[in-house]
């Protein structure tokens, strides 16, 4: 009676020891195993969008503030004839041009406007230009860091599905594998044990004389397996055993904290039943080893994976937990490059804006500076420029377009060049020079007389005290002048 007791008891340790035995290692490397399978959802992408459009910015900024050669061909650099070698080119750089057309959105007005007789034109021109060179560099720069970006995604998408089904296979095929359950789970330089997550589950739940998955969740159901080379039996039941993990959360993603926090869970649990092997070393073992320290799926017992072979120097270098670990440099490298990419992008962000503050500084620059620098009224010939380029702009170099100008002055010429056929009268520009020359030659020599007069007193004789200074006030009155003859000779054309 005593010796039945006994062995009922016995029979029952087994049983409760083999249910569930290996529930914390088969949790594990589901884990693993559900977040290579999301390998398919890691992405990173940089915002770059604001940086390409500032260069874009900055390259129409370089055209608008460079002279008219330089805008036709490059300054003769694709001059030809059309067919030539540099046709493309030609017209890539027409396309280019073409950009200064731009509006702004939702109005009328032009974006960029040529710079062409202005004072300080050549010299925003070279800053401009010198802001493009930087710019240049650094789009190159954002552009490179995208590419790294799918480049490092990409492979760590590989290493994860490597990890997960072993080299090269993108899918468990339950080939690979030796012809013993001990042979295929004890590491060694020939055993798949170690090279992908698939095959060390199997070691986990196959069992090879009983239904071994009860060891990894009590209530699934699977069958033998005692040939491990018979590929179909083997698949079968590993799918079963892949197919019991539990379902992953839809928004799970394989990111590098997810895959650290996983594989932290899986090195804390080898040799935590090494105490199983009461005749043999266990310490290296992850599941339930046989009393002899064997990983043999034999009687319930020996369901587990040595990995001693893959413990040198102190270290754990298991094929699949390499992989794993290139994908999550993979993922932090993804994440470096994105940054950097964003940063040159704000660069070129703030390239565009000094870029703009530059352009209209000297777009907009007023009259009288620049008639105390050169002696020269601007207002006359900037006004019949303006009126040329709406000529220009509304004439679209057709005839009958331009017709229906012809009460603004604008006429169509078809020796003109292309964008230029619809043009204003000859008898309007003539009358806006003839008044910016008559009142050039008294400006300069004018506003010196009033310049060396350096205190309110002593400013008069035709000069007035701004407050700061002493200025020649006939300047003012010779603008004005200048202005109502331009005014003049647009109103000569309407009659």
């Amino acid at each position: 009676m005593l010796i039945a007791l006994l062995t009922l008891f016995l029979l029952a340790e087994k049983s409760e020891t083999a249910a569930n035995g290996n529930a914390a290692e088969y949790k594990a490397l589901c884990d693993l195993i559900r977040l290579a399978e999301a390998a398919d959802k890691v992405s990173e992408a940089a915002q770059t969008d604001k940086g390409a459009a500032a260069y874009e910015e900055l390259l129409n900024l370089n055209n608008s503030a460079a002279d008219e050669g330089w805008r036709k061909d490059k300054n003769g650099q694709l001059a030809g004839k059309e067919g030539d070698s540099k046709d493309t080119e030609r017209q890539q750089w027409r396309q280019q041009i073409a950009k200064l057309g731009e509006k702004v959105a939702g109005t009328e007005n032009f974006k960029y406007t040529s710079l062409t007789k202005q004072r300080r034109r050549p010299g925003v021109a070279k800053a401009i230009s010198r802001l493009l060179t930087h710019a240049d560099a650094l789009k190159a720069a954002m552009q490179q860091a995208e590419k790294q970006i799918e480049t490092e995604i990409a492979t760590a998408k590989t290493e994860l599905t490597n990890a997960l089904y072993g080299d090269g296979k993108t899918a468990f095929d339950g080939k690979g594998l030796s012809a013993t359950a001990t042979a295929t789970c004890t590491a060694s330089d020939d055993a798949a044990a170690g090279l992908s997550l698939t095959t060390d589950l199997l070691c986990l739940c196959i069992g090879v004389e009983n239904a071994g998955l009860k060891n990894c969740k009590q209530t699934a159901n699977s069958a033998t397996a005692a040939s491990w080379t018979t590929h179909a039996t083997v698949k079968i039941e590993g799918e079963k055993a892949i197919g019991a993990c539990a379902t992953a959360p839809p928004d799970l993603t394989p990111s590098p904290a997810n895959l650290q926090a996983a594989i932290g869970t899986f090195t804390a649990l080898i040799g935590r039943q090494a105490g199983k092997a009461t005749t043999g070393d266990g310490t290296a073992i992850f599941g339930r080893p046989h009393t002899a320290g064997e990983c043999n799926g034999s009687s319930d017992q020996g369901m587990c994976v040595n990995y001693k072979h893959y413990l040198k120097g102190g270290a754990l270098i298991i094929p699949w937990l390499n992989k794993i670990d290139k994908a999550i440099m993979a993922l932090n490298a993804a994440k470096q490059q994105k940054a950097k990419a964003e940063a040159t992008s704000r660069e070129l962000e703030s390239l565009a804006v000094n870029a703009w503050t530059l352009f209209d500084d000297v777009l907009y620059e007023k009259a009288d500076d620049t008639a105390v620098a050169t002696g020269k009224t601007a207002a006359p010939t900037e006004a019949a420029e303006a009126k040329e380029k709406e000529c220009n702009t509304k004439g679209k170099d057709n005839e009958e377009s331009c017709k229906k100008l012809a009460k603004d002055g604008c006429v169509f010429n078809p020796k003109k060049d292309d964008g230029k056929k619809c043009t204003w009268r000859e008898e309007g520009k003539q009358g806006a020079q003839q008044a910016a020359e008559k009142t050039a030659g008294t400006d300069s020599k004018n506003e010196s007389k009033c310049g060396d007069k350096k205190t309110e007193g002593d400013c008069k004789d035709g000069c007035k005290w701004d407050g700061k200074e002493c200025k020649d006030y006939s300047i003012l009155v010779n603008n004005q002048f200048a202005l109502s003859v331009v005014s003049a000779a647009f109103a000569a054309l309407l009659f």
